[in-house]
């Protein structure tokens, strides 16, 4: 395993970070805690050192599973939890409860991580709750509870520069991989100020886990697999520290330790044929829709472009299976839902396309195509 210095804090962390967000789960979906402990220690035997959790995750077991996979060797790893960052739900006293319960589930009496999760300028200004979270972390950084603070975020790269730029930051996370580089110039900012930085979603949220032939067609000369591609492509970036991958299966995590443990960077041409494939795929989704949002609001709840994207990742990168997942929860969202199946064929939204898109047509395809479909355990 390779090691690099997580930002200022002195850990030298696997460069191949573990997120527990895909444990072993029962019928009942509760983490199946044996497996969940057995393939925790299986990362940490492959030479993973670096854990990224969160209050919520599996309902708060994440990180019960944590606590007891590393209570005898609590010196040995770095865990970093996450406090839910969402418009009413976070305040200063909830803060400090939420990281109490935290800390017994995890059977220790400090975290190294503590992060705002899912920060966006909306949230972080919303009723004062960005100060609240800076003076609460202060004053549990005072009183030896957490080590290092930080964030994650899916906000613009312009606010999120300004978070870096308070001072008040030492680690932060963003989602980065082959087909989403929007956050490249904050990893950049972060690192030159010596912020540690990680990376969610290296898999494209599971999209790029299952190898297809689609996606295996754009792998540069050499590449194996579609996790050594992203693995490789996320770790050539110089300003990058860690890339955190959910490995639900001991498997993955013996594949991943083996392209991280032997990594070889992207070279200049390598990065060029990527690119190129992956232009070529926005090019041929635009053919179906650029996302411009002109057919919106639908009159009957339906969200057009986001139909349209699920469709895009079945038809241009072969990821059915992923596509009917995210597509299915379009099918629970909003009253009337927001998914392809609510279209009522009223055509109101065609004139208004800029592309002549059959809007009507194609979203009978998306209800047929991504309409029945099961959740599915994929790298992250």
């Amino acid at each position: 395993m390779l090691y690099r210095s997580y930002g200022k804090t002195q850990f030298q962390a696997s460069r191949l970070g573990y997120g527990v967000m895909r444990l072993p789960v029962d019928e009942q979906h509760n983490v199946d805690m044996d497996k969940a402990v057995k393939v925790l220690r299986h990362a940490y035997d492959a030479g993973i050192n670096i854990f990224d959790t969160h209050h919520n995750y599996h309902r708060s077991q994440s990180e019960e599973a944590l606590g007891h996979a590393f209570a005898g060797v609590r010196d040995q790893v770095f865990i970093q939890t996450k406090n839910p960052f969402y418009r009413g739900e976070s305040g200063g006293d909830t803060y400090r409860s939420r990281l109490e319960a935290a800390l017994k589930r995890l059977q220790t009496d400090y975290v190294d991580g503590y992060m705002a999760h899912s920060v966006s300028q909306d949230s972080w200004e919303a009723d004062g709750h960005g100060d609240a979270f800076v003076a609460a972390a202060a004053k549990f950084r005072d009183e030896g509870l957490v080590r290092f603070v930080g964030f994650s975020a899916h906000g613009t790269p312009e606010f999120i520069d300004k978070l870096i730029d308070t001072g008040q930051c030492d680690l932060v996370l963003f989602q980065y991989n082959l087909l989403d580089r929007a956050y490249e110039p904050c990893f950049a900012h972060a690192h030159a100020r010596g912020v540690a930085t990680g990376v969610m979603g290296p898999m494209a949220g599971g999209m790029l886990g299952p190898p297809t032939p689609e996606v295996a067609a754009m792998y540069p000369p050499g590449i194996a697999s579609t996790p050594e591609l992203c693995l490789r492509f996320v770790l050539s970036n110089e300003n990058i520290d860690v890339a955190f991958s959910g490995m639900t299966q001991p498997e993955w995590i013996d594949q991943n330790a083996e392209v991280v443990s032997h990594l070889r960077p992207l070279g200049p041409a390598d990065r060029k044929h990527l690119e190129a494939a992956v232009a070529e795929k926005k090019k041929l989704a635009e053919l179906y829709c650029t996302a411009c949002n002109y057919c919106m609001p639908c009159p009957h709840g339906v969200d057009i472009p986001r139909n349209f994207q699920f469709m895009n990742l079945h038809r241009l990168y072969g990821a059915t299976e992923f596509a009917r997942h995210r597509y299915s929860h379009l099918r629970t969202e909003g009253d009337p839902p927001l998914a392809a199946s609510a279209c009522t064929q009223c055509g109101e939204c065609e004139p208004k396309c800029p592309q002549n898109i059959s809007i009507v047509e194609q979203l009978q395809d998306v209800a047929r195509t991504l309409g029945k479909g099961r959740e599915v355990l994929r790298q992250r």
